[in-house]
């Protein structure tokens, strides 16, 4: 961390302002971040860091990220800059919570309500703080906390391998809800008078060692922060004694008929004198006549070393103005004289800091009358105050004063101009009075952006100059892409140039137009020798870069059109080709994906019903060849030879079509040819041959059988039937049948 400095650069986006802290494993600066065009904070931490320590910064960022809150400082990523890791956040402008201690105890617990409100949304998120303390909450401008430093939170539910190291018990809410009493504890602490029952009995619930005492969650602990403040209306704390002063100090100034009021902090904040009961007594008279002899011995050392009112200038009355009128030298006593010269040495102090600070701001330089008046007041003002002129002493920083926050108040006229000046430098290219104007700026207003990004502007400035220069050389010479090089670097060195983005966009512009011609161009030359797919992608493109281009709309309708018809012909070649080797289901697809492409197109109307009807026939025939048993039934035997006949009307039959109507003319012939079967019997036995008809009682009898199968059934009186199945085959004479009932019933 020894290379960190004001002025470094953590890449292009971060410059480093100052150091606000640093810690056990990390260092926090002020940096202002470029590209939020604003001021944040960075919390690094060392390039030598142990991997457990990048692992923390880690998981505070990631815990941190979770929370969008009013009352939690905004973490916005991680990042690495070379050697250097780190995570931003918001900056907030102001000190800790702890600066509250002392306050009135409405102001401390309003101001807490909302760092309760942050922790219960927390916990809503998952996430436990676990180390709230005064010093990690911190107060805005406008006097509103903001939680801060979420490296040891922890997520509730937490596996006990997602723990920090050393970890005993996984996260809970009771760790913020008792971190909060600790804190809430730590504001009140420094009051003198007991705490309302009210607020001891909550920072006990609070603060109870035993978890499941305390409160269960944060919501419950902002109810019963609001029953504390509901309390402390009917329940009004007094506030603290003043604490006793040295008593020879002088008296503060204040005007007739006020008190002081009690609600300063710290100890030597003033309290309405109570008036005694008792009189005054002679221990009164001889205590007031000593102090008159202090006040004689010690009046020209006493006011140099004895303490003073911590908050004196703080009290309700404004600084007296330069026209306040004085007692007199002739008719002051020796306590007046005394509160003299304290007034003149708080003037002067005043009038000597607030010199300084505008002398830091170079105010010598552009102050002007009102400036050199000031300084002019403050040297008469020394005088008289070594010559003890009290009076005139104070007279004289008074003016100063007023003199010199006139001097501060045109700070923001000259402030605006100088910006104003740096400003038009950049634009004319005069590095040397840019650096000038912005550098008086920042001296007037340190923390000003403008002025910081200013002088890192003309610092290269001539360099930027240089880099547009060769842009437009290229440019002339019509090397467009070296001419967006350069003004990409421009842009690179500064983003706010205009001039810069400006040159960047234009050649940009030039070379898309000219991306968009070629694209084009390549795109009617693939039209041109029928390459359609290759010319829809050019005009996509070429789309790509001027979307609904009226050109580009037409080219890809060219190009659509071309490939629509090329996809016809391809399918047309494809079904002649299937339609020749008798694919007929294949062929009526290619007919059918050319109707879905246009329903009207004739030839592939007729293909299809060719193919349809074609593939019917072959499926038909195919089917009772693979089926020859079913010919003995005369409807079947019959439908075969008519769907031969049909066949045999095709002229241009192929050589599978030809197949199929010989194999089915000899399986028809077959079929239709009777072959003789005997039955044999006992004459009494009653023959039924199914499909045939009764044959009666017989011994021998022989019939004429077409080829199939038969179901041949006997039966005689007191005897069980028999059936038997006969199965005929065409030319092959099958083996005697027997059919008898010989089994009694």
């Amino acid at each position: 961390m020894a290379a960190l400095a004001p002025g470094r650069q953590l890449g292009q986006r971060f410059t480093l302002i100052r150091p606000l802290g640093e810690g056990g494993m990390s260092v926090v600066w002020l940096v202002e971040d470029h590209e939020l065009e604003e001021r944040v904070v960075v919390k690094l931490v060392p390039s030598t860091a142990p991997p457990e320590w990048m692992d923390l910064l880690r998981r505070e960022c990631r815990n941190a990220r979770r929370l969008v809150h009013p009352n939690i400082v905004r973490v916005y990523d991680l990042h690495q800059e070379g050697s250097h890791r780190f995570i931003s956040m918001a900056h907030v402008e102001g000190d800790d919570i702890g600066q509250l201690r002392g306050h009135r105890l409405e102001k401390i617990l309003a101001t807490v309500m909302p760092v309760a409100d942050a922790l219960d949304y927390a916990h809503r998120q998952g996430v436990v703080h676990r180390d709230l303390k005064s010093s990690n909450v911190l107060l805005d401008a406008n006097g509103e906390p903001r939680i801060v430093d979420f490296g040891i939170a922890g997520l509730l539910g937490a596996a006990a391998d997602n723990r920090l190291p050393g970890e005993e018990h996984e996260p809970t809410t009771s760790d913020d809800v008792y971190g909060f009493g600790a804190l809430l504890y730590e504001l009140l602490s420094d009051h003198d008078q007991p705490l309302p029952e009210c607020l001891t009995s909550l920072l006990s619930t609070l603060m109870s060692k035993d978890g499941s005492n305390r409160l269960p969650n944060m919501g419950a602990v902002k109810d019963a922060i609001r029953d504390a403040q509901r309390g402390l209306d009917i329940q009004p704390v007094a506030r603290r004694p003043l604490k006793k002063a040295v008593p020879v100090a002088p008296p503060p100034r204040v005007p007739r008929g006020e008190g002081i009021h009690s609600e300063m902090p710290g100890p030597m904040a003033a309290r309405p004198l109570e008036s005694s009961t008792s009189g005054v007594g002679w221990l009164t008279v001889a205590a007031f006549a000593f102090l008159i002899g202090a006040a004689a011995a010690v009046f020209f050392l006493l006011p140099r070393w004895a303490p003073r009112p911590a908050a004196i200038t703080a009290a309700t009355e404004e600084p007296p103005s330069s026209s306040m009128a004085f007692p007199t030298q002739s008719t002051t006593s020796l306590e007046q004289q005394a509160e003299l010269k304290t007034l003149a040495e708080d003037r002067r102090e005043d009038a000597l800091a607030l010199r300084d600070a505008l002398e830091g701001k170079l105010a010598s330089q552009w102050g002007g009358a009102a400036y050199r008046s000031a300084t002019a007041a403050i040297a008469v003002g020394e005088r008289e105050l070594q010559e003890r002129d009290y009076e005139g002493a104070a007279e004289a920083y008074e003016t100063a004063l007023a003199d010199l926050r006139e001097v501060e108040a045109q700070g923001e006229v000259v402030l605006r101009g100088a910006l104003a000046d740096g400003a038009q430098a950049l634009e004319s290219g005069d590095a040397t009075a840019a650096v000038t104007a912005f550098e008086l700026a920042g001296s007037i207003d340190p923390g000003n952006a403008q002025a910081t990004t200013g002088i890192s502007r003309a610092r290269v400035l001539n360099e930027l100059v240089g880099l547009l220069a060769e842009g437009a050389d290229y440019e002339r010479r019509g090397d467009l892409p070296h001419a967006r090089e350069s003004y990409r670097k421009a842009v690179s060195l500064d983003g706010y140039s205009q001039r810069a983005r400006l040159a960047l966009a234009r050649a940009e512009g030039n070379l898309t137009e000219v991306a968009f011609r070629t694209a084009m161009s390549r795109g009617l030359e693939a039209l041109n020798r029928e390459d359609y797919l290759a010319a829809r992608g050019l005009f996509e493109e070429a789309a790509k870069i001027k979307p609904g281009d009226s050109q580009v709309l037409g080219g890809i309708a060219q190009a659509d059109e071309g490939i629509r018809l090329q996809t016809i012909a391809s399918h047309r070649e494809n079904a002649l080709r299937l339609e020749g080797e008798e694919h007929w289901h294949e062929a009526a697809k290619e007919y059918e994906a050319v109707l879905k492409l246009d329903a009207t197109i004739r030839f592939a109307r007729e293909g299809k019903a060719r193919s349809d009807e074609r593939a019917a026939l072959a499926d038909r025939i195919g089917y009772h060849i693979a089926h020859p048993e079913r010919l003995s039934d005369d409807n079947v035997l019959a439908a075969a030879a008519a769907l031969l006949e049909d066949a045999e009307r095709i002229q241009a039959a192929g050589p599978q079509l030809q197949s199929q109507r010989a194999e089915l003319t000899d399986l028809v012939r077959r079929a239709s040819t009777a072959v003789p079967v005997l039955l044999e019997s006992d004459n009494q036995t009653d023959v039924v041959v199914h499909q045939i008809g009764t044959l009666g009682r017989f011994v021998r009898h022989t019939l004429e059988l077409r080829p199939g199968t038969y179901t041949v059934v006997g039966s005689r009186p007191g005897y069980r039937d028999v059936r038997v199945s006969l199965r005929v085959e065409a030319g092959k004479q099958p083996e005697p049948l027997v059919v008898r009932c010989e089994e009694e019933i």
